[in-house]
C-alpha cells in the first residue's frame, strides 16, 4: 500500500537512517461515528451518535489523501484561546482552563489482513514544541477495538468521568501569553497499541496557511498584505475557511517529535511545508509532493454560556463515575436580564433528576443517599425543587444536564422553595444543587452534586 518513498526527515536532532515508507496514500475516510470512552462502546452514526461539543477550541482537521504509519510515540502542538491571547482569536468567549470533552481523529488502518485497531492519546496543558515532555500527561485516554481495513474519523466520547482539564498559555508553567511557542504550546500526543502494524496511523493535516485564503504569509505568496492574518480558522473562535471543514494548525509547527520509534526517533518532518488538502493537487516542488507535519486532531470544550457568575461551596462525595458532580453557573445575574444556565457535569450516564433550590444560607452537608445535601432544609425557605413539566433532566450518554432560563426551562421571576415560588429580588442569594439517581453495585440509590450559588443583581 505505500504509494510515496518520501522518507522522514530528522531535524535538531540528528539521524543516520530514516525509515522511507512513513508516507502511505489513504483511502476515502469514512465517519465511523462516536466512540465513548467510559463504556468502550461505538454509537453508529445515524443512530443518535453523540456530535462533538460545539465550543471547539483546536481544529486541525483539513485533511490530506496521506497517512503516516509512524511506530513509538508520535508528539504534536497547537494553541488555544486564552484571556492573555485573546487578540489571536475572533471573535469567542476565550477562558483560562477548559474541561476537555472530547476530541475527533482521523485514521488508516490498511493491515492486509485486518485486525481491530487502538490508539492512545495523551494531553499537555505545557509542551515546548519537538521536543519530549517534560512531565507526565494531563491525560491519558487509550481508544481499543476500532475498526480495521480502511480509514476512519471518530468522535471520542469524555463524557462519565473521562474529562480533563487543558489549560491555556502552555499551563501552569508559563502562565500567560508570552508569543513564545515553547511557553504557549499545548502539546498531544498518538501511539499506534498495535506496534507491530505498519499499515496504520493518523492522517496528516493540511497546512493551514495552503486552507485558509485570509492567512497572509508573504514569502510564499499565499494571502493579501491587506487582510490580517487569521487564526482559529474553522473554531468557535475564528472565520471560516473557504475549505471546509477547516483548518487551523494555530501555533502548529512543520514538523513533530518521534519518541521510541523504528529507527525515526527525534525532531522530524516529511521534507515539505505546503499540504494537500481539500481536494487540491499537491504542491510538487522538485518532484516530490510535500506535505505538512501535522496530524488530524480537533478538541472541544464543554460550552461557556457566559461569564460565570456561581461561587461554589459543599464539595460533592463521588459518584457511581468516580468523580464528584459539578455544578456550574453561567450567564447574567442580573435579574431582568433572565439568563442563567446551571450545568451539572461529571454525572453518572442515563440517569434521571432534578435541580433543587433555597435562599437560606447553604449547610456543610449533610448525608444524603450516597451524596451530601448542601442545602438547608430547616431554614426559613427550605428547599424547593424544579420538577415541573419539562424539568425533569436526564444525563444522557455526555454524563451532563444544562438548565437554562434562555430556553424556558426556569425563571430567576419563579423559584422554587417550601412555601411557595418566589422572585429573586436583588441582594438576594439563591443557592442550587443538582439530586440524580444512580447505581452503585447493581444498587440503586441517589448523589448530589456540589453547590453553586449566585448573588442576584
Amino acid at each position: 500500500m505505500i504509494d510515496l518513498t518520501l522518507a522522514l526527515v530528522a531535524v535538531a536532532l540528528p539521524q543516520s537512517s530514516v525509515d522511507p515508507g512513513m508516507i502511505q496514500r489513504a483511502l476515502p475516510v469514512k465517519n465511523a461515528g462516536t466512540y465513548h470512552v467510559a463504556t468502550g462502546t461505538i454509537t453508529r452514526p445515524g443512530l443518535a451518535a453523540r456530535a462533538l461539543e460545539p465550543d471547539v477550541i483546536y481544529a486541525n482537521t483539513a485533511e490530506t489523501r496521506y497517512f503516516s504509519p509512524l511506530t513509538g510515540t508520535t508528539y504534536d502542538e497547537g494553541r488555544i484561546p486564552g484571556t492573555s491571547n485573546a487578540g489571536e482569536f475572533t471573535p469567542g468567549t476565550n477562558r483560562d482552563d477548559y474541561v476537555i470533552s472530547g476530541f475527533r481523529f482521523s485514521y488508516c488502518d490498511l493491515d492486509i489482513t485486518p485486525m481491530l485497531a487502538g490508539f492512545e492519546f495523551q494531553f499537555y496543558s505545557s509542551y515546548a514544541p519537538c521536543t519530549p515532555p517534560a512531565g507526565s500527561a494531563d491525560a491519558t485516554i487509550q481508544i481499543l477495538g476500532l475498526p480495521s481495513g480502511g480509514c476512519w474519523t471518530f468522535d471520542v466520547d469524555l463524557s462519565g468521568g473521562s474529562e480533563f482539564l487543558l489549560v491555556a498559555d502552555g499551563g501552569d508553567a508559563a502562565p500567560g501569553f508570552n508569543d513564545d511557542l515553547d511557553l504557549d504550546s499545548f502539546g498531544w500526543s498518538w501511539r499506534n497499541l498495535n506496534d507491530t502494524s505498519l499499515a496504520a496511523g493518523l492522517i496528516i493535516s493540511g497546512d493551514p496557511q495552503s486552507t485558509d485564503p485570509g492567512y497572509v504569509n508573504a514569502s510564499a505568496g499565499i494571502g493579501s498584505p491587506a487582510t490580517p492574518a487569521s487564526a482559529g480558522t474553522g473554531t468557535y473562535y475564528g472565520p471560516d475557511s473557504l475549505c471546509p471543514p477547516g483548518s487551523t494548525g494555530l501555533g502548529t509547527q512543520d514538523f513533530f517529535y518521534v519518541e521510541g520509534g523504528s529507527g525515526v526517533d527525534g525532531c522530524l518532518f516529511f521534507g515539505g511545508y505546503e499540504g494537500a488538502a481539500c481536494g487540491e493537487p499537491e504542491p510538487v516542488i522538485g518532484g516530490i509532493p510535500r506535505i505538512f507535519g501535522s496530524f488530524s486532531m480537533e478538541i472541544s470544550s464543554t460550552p461557556s454560556f457566559g461569564e460565570d457568575i456561581g461561587t461554589n461551596f459543599c464539595g460533592a462525595n463521588a459518584n457511581s463515575t468516580g468523580l464528584p458532580g459539578t455544578l456550574s453557573a453561567g450567564g447574567s445575574a442580573t435579574i431582568g436580564n433572565d439568563d442563567v444556565t446551571l450545568t451539572a457535569a461529571c454525572l453518572p450516564t442515563e440517569q434521571f433528576g432534578i435541580f433543587i433550590h433555597s435562599f437560606d444560607v447553604p449547610n456543610a452537608g449533610f448525608p444524603s443517599g450516597d451524596g451530601l445535601l448542601c442545602l438547608d432544609p430547616l431554614g426559613s425557605f427550605g428547599i424547593g425543587r424544579f420538577d415541573g413539566a419539562g424539568q425533569v433532566k436526564n444525563s444522557g450518554l455526555d454524563g451532563r444536564v444544562d438548565f437554562s432560563t434562555s430556553m424556558g426551562e426556569w425563571s430567576t421571576g419563579g423559584l422554587p422553595t417550601s412555601v411557595g415560588v418566589m422572585a429573586a429580588m436583588a441582594g438576594q442569594t439563591s443557592s442550587f444543587q443538582f439530586w440524580h439517581r444512580d447505581e452503585v453495585d447493581d444498587v440503586q440509590s441517589f448523589n448530589l452534586t456540589e453547590g453553586v450559588a449566585v448573588t442576584w443583581q
